[in-house]
């Protein structure tokens, strides 16, 4: 009989929902608001396809990060959330005919992988978004792109990445994939809640922007229309809950991707504390530093490919690795993790989740041990974020 992945440790990925060529198993919501799959008994055949194919059921051997490097792009370092790699990547991809596959947030800010094949549709992608995208059938697109012998990027977590490795269940040569460096996703049903809220308060939101809009580490912002508002502090419940691991779907405490072996050609992400442990960094870091790791030969000809639109230093591992946490273990569970959830995502309001979890603040000062903020700013690298948000600590 057939048996995917439970609750706990299935990621969403969705390889399961793409390779029944039954249409037996669909994505379905569970309780605390992420997607499962679900299999139809009725039009399963049990070819086990689906159990052959799940990475938490087993995958390929990982390739394992053989370098480092300190990046950003010359062209798009102030509009991503880091050094603007992801876009230099995307920008090579699609000059040489490519499409690119990455998430984005359509008209009711629900977050999804879509495909783009013009430069001029790139904005949407870039950016941070602390949630889990929808993947749907992106991966059969991806195999179709392939098939017809175009160049495909697809940027995800790396168990998304995952997910099309072992549904595509070999290496393409026209295929790049980028993994993020995650810390663990929220589900939309969290990001829903928090949207509305702020709807309430502010009405209609028209776009939403996590970091980067004129700094590396601005605060997230709302978007509406003509103007931008950074949220004010008893709006900030999400960020904070998200920081101290509260939201994340159950498999993130346990992810096996939380290491040098990666499931992507390339990882990118943050290089927080650069030229703080050791080896001085010269260039400006006021519009972020993007870490490189590259995993696959592909990956070392992708930085080779760059070097004339990008600046690139190479840097060692341990500095990589040392603000990253999340490149050496999976963020750690909370104990409260499965009523924070529960209590976030059900009537409770963020005023009564914020005090309740100590994310709110008191008076008009914002509330936050001082221990907290010490862990965060080592862990996450947040400097300027907690000079905007420590307007006072008590």
């Amino acid at each position: 009989m057939i048996q995917l992945a439970d609750n706990k440790s299935c990621t969403g990925c969705a390889c399961c929902y793409n390779i029944c060529s039954h249409n037996a198993i669909s994505m379905q919501e569970d309780s605390e608001g992420f997607l499962q799959p679900v299999i139809d008994r009725d039009k399963c055949v049990e070819c086990g396809l689906c159990m052959q194919r799940c990475p938490e059921l087993g995958h390929a051997p990982l390739p394992e990060s053989s370098s480092c490097h300190a990046a950003y792009s010359h062209s798009f370092q102030r509009n991503g959330s880091s050094g603007g790699m992801f876009s230099a990547i995307a920008d090579y991809i699609l000059e040489n005919g490519g499409m690119v596959y990455g998430a984005a947030f359509d008209d009711k800010l629900q977050l999804r992988h879509i495909a783009v094949d013009k430069k001029g549709d790139m904005q949407p992608l870039r950016g941070s978004k602390y949630l889990q995208s929808y993947t749907g059938t992106i991966y059969k697109k991806i195999k179709e792109t392939l098939r017809n012998g175009r160049k495909a990027l697809f940027v995800g977590t790396p168990c998304q990445v995952m997910g099309l490795r072992n549904y595509l269940g070999h290496d393409d040569t026209n295929l790049f994939t980028v993994d993020l460096i995650c810390h663990g996703v929220p589900s939309q049903k969290s990001f829903d809640k928090w949207v509305e809220v702020i709807e309430t308060k502010k009405g209609h939101i028209d776009g939403f922007s996590f970091r980067k809009l004129d700094g590396w580490s601005s605060p997230p912002r709302y978007i509406q229309k003509n103007k931008s508002k950074a949220l004010r502090y008893d709006l900030e419940v999400y960020m904070w809950a998200f920081y101290k691991g509260y939201l994340f779907r159950e498999s993130c405490y346990q992810c096996k991707y939380a290491n040098l072996k990666r499931s992507g050609d390339i990882t990118i992400g943050d290089f927080w504390g650069i030229g703080t442990h050791g080896i001085p960094f010269r260039q400006k870091q006021r519009y972020g530093i993007s870490l490189v790791l590259s995993n696959t030969d592909k990956g070392k000809r992708m930085i080779e490919a760059l070097k004339d639109d990008c600046y690139f230093e190479e840097r060692t591992l341990e500095e990589g690795l040392a603000n990253q946490h999340n490149l050496k273990a999976p963020s750690a569970r909370p104990t409260e993790r499965d009523v924070s959830v529960r209590d976030f995502i059900s009537d409770m309001s963020l005023l009564e989740y914020g005090k309740k979890y100590h994310l709110l603040p008191r008076r008009k000062y914002l509330y936050l041990t001082e221990s907290f903020i010490k862990d965060c700013m080592i862990e996450w690298g947040f400097f300027d974020v907690m000079k905007e948000l420590v307007y006072k600590i008590k």
